[in-house]
């Protein structure tokens, strides 16, 4: 009977608690495009980037039409009127976008504090990094004779989709960040607003 009484506790408590986090959770004002001209870039994270760096992302951008992966944004009039929001993750991207003058990139718009703002860009280089290294690691088929012509073109397209497969795998792991970032932006400014009201 105890044992029964403390297990109804323990789901009381997490159903408590999965409401509360639930109740949180941030959610973002936006996902789609904005004009790439909107978007401003902190002057800090202008000269982050190697000319290498840009240039490839460029070739990708020019290769794909627009950025696969969305670049986290949030809205501020710091910068005047016609720059809306400030990159927080994906400047290179951006500053590649704004290179070539592209028209549009994909973005998510947050409202965001500089700490949360420096906390969800501290969080996504992790989750880039980690996704990077893995990108490493996979094998490159190399083309060999075989007697199957299907089997080089197979070859030839593992090889050719493999970039595209990677910006997939990188994109599903940003969605998953997300949603982590934005419950830990959602409890920090619930903890501030209980301290402001202490």
């Amino acid at each position: 009977m105890k044992l029964l009484k403390e297990f109804k506790e323990v789901m009381d408590k997490s159903e408590r608690d999965a409401r509360i986090i639930e109740s949180l959770r941030i959610r973002p004002l936006n996902h789609g495009q904005v004009y790439t001209f909107q978007v401003a870039i902190p002057a800090s994270e202008v000269e982050k980037f190697s000319a290498k760096r840009i240039e490839t992302l460029k070739q990708n951008l020019l290769q794909k039409g627009s950025n696969l992966m969305p670049l986290i944004v949030r809205r501020t009039d710091a910068y005047g009127e016609e720059e809306q929001f400030e990159v927080i993750y994906g400047a290179d991207w951006c500053l590649a976008a704004k290179e070539l003058d592209m028209e549009k990139l994909w973005v998510w718009v947050f409202d965001m504090t500089d700490d949360e703002a420096a906390a969800t860009k501290e969080e996504m280089n992790d989750i880039i990094g980690i996704a990077e290294a893995k990108s490493l690691y996979q094998p490159s088929p190399e083309i060999s004779i075989i007697d199957s012509p299907q089997a080089n073109i197979e070859i030839l397209l593992d090889r050719r989709l493999q970039p595209v497969i990677t910006d997939i795998d990188v994109s599903c792991l940003i969605l998953l960040q997300l949603q982590r970032i934005m419950l830990i932006l959602r409890i920090m400014k619930e903890g501030w607003m209980n301290w402001k009201n202490a």
